[in-house]
């Protein structure tokens, strides 16, 4: 009897250091990036990346492209991280951004903080939520943020990530292929 409860204990607690192994803060993303604006929409590719400068911070860059017509939206710059564990299957990170808004006529500097957690749910799926703020340099104020992202894990490496966010309300949402390192 001893040894059933032994067992399962050591499965209890082993089963949380496996999740917590997956989440992997190095990694390159490709994908395609859909805006739902209030009167139209953008549509466009991304590229997002990070890498592990130690076992608490990482360094991260982006770029984003939608258009749609005469609007033409650039958007691209460097994150700084920060993750602890809040349990042995979920992170807590935070994240400072600077970056360039690029639009067709007009051009600002944009910055940014985002908060959220990354939860290894199973070997094979992780969710990723965050809320944020981002201030535009030369509009009249920012925008907040509120996001739900998943990774769905091919295998150590590969990985289908699909978001979907709220920019001040409107509406974005992406779909991409990440490889983790």
């Amino acid at each position: 009897m001893k040894n059933k409860w032994l067992m399962a204990a050591l499965l209890a607690a082993g089963t949380p250091v496996l999740a917590e192994e997956q989440i992997n803060y190095n990694f390159l993303e490709i994908g395609y990036g859909y805006l739902d604006l209030s009167e139209e929409h953008a549509d466009g590719f991304y590229l997002d990346g990070a890498f592990e400068l130690t076992d608490r911070f990482y360094l991260g860059g982006y770029y984003d492209n939608k258009s749609n017509g005469p609007f033409d939206l650039d958007r691209y710059g460097v994150n700084f991280g920060f993750h602890t564990n809040g349990t042995n299957n979920t992170d807590f990170y935070s994240e400072l951004s600077l970056g360039r808004l690029d639009l067709r006529f007009d051009d600002s500097d944009i910055y940014g903080l985002k908060l959220g957690t990354r939860t290894a749910v199973n070997e094979k799926f992780e969710l990723i939520t965050k809320a944020g703020y981002t201030h535009i340099d030369k509009a009249s104020d920012g925008y907040f943020t509120f996001g739900l992202q998943g990774l769905f894990k091919l295998n150590e490496n590969h990985a289908i990530s699909a978001e979907a966010e709220s920019d001040d309300g409107e509406l974005g949402l992406s779909l991409g292929f990440r490889f983790q390192f």
